[in-house]
């Protein structure tokens, strides 16, 4: 029988929709990128060998205007990898495990006013509550905060939508949590936003190697293959 596994032939590629139509900068820009993340199909990023980060943006997902814009305050910093959910919310995992997060820029007519606890929990971070500081504290990469302080992260899983939880996996098996109004883990202040760790005897002190959620469930996988369920985590049988 055929192996699954090998090389994925070059002509059995397709680029992602995000960057397909970028135009002559995007293709160029492209031409130096050592890692590319698409975020459903109207959002994506790129870094380039020099360690610039690219944002490649669709206001309206059936136009073919792509706006393209640099990071500024990711440049020079080595993105590992990033992690994107519905709704705009994203991530970026630097080499040395600290971990950003930021929303795209909302449009002129979203109805942001400042500040919304919905949309702003995920990012894990204190948000000004400001709406001419929006720009600097809610669509520009910020360190998160919280617990992660400090804290070198190797994995992040989301799903994105509100009123949902995001966790995140340090490089020494912690998990940690934040974002969800209604989970049992947050801060004793009440700030949905600010990430707390979740005790290690809620998942019986075993080592953990892997996180995902969606909206309904989040699970953790151990070292000994065990999948935990996020009831476990809340009630730590």
């Amino acid at each position: 029988m055929e192996s699954s596994c090998g090389v994925i032939p070059e002509n059995r590629l397709k680029s992602s929709a995000v960057f397909r139509n970028s135009g002559a900068d995007g293709e160029e820009i492209l031409k130096s990128a050592k890692l590319a993340h698409a975020a459903e199909n109207n959002r994506g990023f790129v870094v380039t060998m020099t360690d610039e980060t690219y944002s490649f943006f669709y206001k309206n997902t059936a136009s073919s205007d792509c706006t393209i814009s640099k990071i500024r305050k990711l440049y020079g910093i080595q993105v590992k990898e990033f992690f994107t959910g519905a709704g705009s919310i994203n991530f970026a995992l630097m080499e040395d495990g600290h971990l950003f997060s930021w929303w795209i820029e909302p449009a002129e007519d979203d109805g942001y006013e400042g500040f919304d606890a919905d949309i702003v929990d995920p990012l894990g971070r204190y948000v000004s509550c400001s709406a001419a500081n929006k720009m600097t504290s809610f669509c520009s990469p910020v360190l998160v905060t919280g617990s992660l302080t400090g804290v070198k992260i190797r994995q992040v899983a989301l799903p994105g939508w509100n009123k949902t939880c995001t966790v995140g996996l340090s490089v020494g098996g912690d998990v940690h949590q934040w974002g969800s109004p209604q989970g049992r883990y947050r801060h004793a202040s009440g700030r949905h936003w600010m990430p707390i760790l979740i005790p290690k005897e809620h998942y019986g002190y075993q080592e953990i190697t892997s996180i995902a959620c969606n909206d309904r469930a989040g699970v953790a996988l151990t070292a000994k293959g065990e999948v935990i369920n996020k009831e476990r985590f809340d009630k730590g049988s």
